[in-house]
């Protein structure tokens, strides 16, 4: 009788411990929002075509062509990485955690009148390798306003590439402060 009662308070701990460690990985994930690594995603789009997201959070940045998980539309239920292998492992709820390196060689030169030649070298998603999601530009005249352009910055080449911008039209006689945000 006393092997009976040990067995049976040995399997009910064994089993409290494998609930309670499921339970605390499930935690974990949902302390994180799923998303997709931009740098990983190969733009298959199996997630979309192959798999029925429960909230059909996935969507496809019609820019980049890859896949990003809509965070308004996600509930973690982890059906993602439970029921679908990506073929490039690139969804997960780990967190970012290596922002975009800073531009430390912007260069913005005029040779011609109303022409702005900007040059810098390309920085990764993950400070200094891979490829950043997008640029953002911001042309200030001396005084802070905002001066307007046709140009989209385009996007970002692999970390280490020379980016090479030509901005047409800007205004004659005035200094011109330019200003690139790298996103992840």
């Amino acid at each position: 009788m006393k092997k009976y009662i040990f067995w049976t308070i040995l399997i009910a701990v064994e089993l409290l411990f494998i609930a309670s460690c499921s339970d605390s990985i499930k935690k974990v994930a949902l302390d994180q929002q799923m998303r997709v690594e931009y740098s990983a995603c190969i733009g298959c789009l199996e997630c979309i075509d192959n798999f029925n997201c429960p909230q059909d959070a996935f969507t496809q940045d019609q820019r980049t062509g890859t896949v990003y998980i809509d965070a308004d539309k996600c509930n973690n239920c982890m059906k993602c990485v439970e029921e679908f292998q990506c073929p490039a492992n690139a969804i997960t709820f780990e967190q970012d955690r290596i922002k975009p390196a800073k531009i430390t060689d912007l260069q913005a030169t005029s040779d011609e009148i109303g022409i702005l030649n900007i040059a810098f070298t390309a920085v990764g998603d993950d400070s200094l390798s891979g490829t950043a999601f997008r640029y953002e530009m911001q042309l200030l005249d001396t005084l802070g306003n905002t001066l307007t352009s046709d140009f989209a910055p385009p996007l970002p080449s692999p970390a280490g590439t020379t980016e090479n911008w030509i901005i047409t039209q800007m205004p004659q006689n005035t200094t011109v402060n330019v200003s690139i945000k790298v996103f992840d």
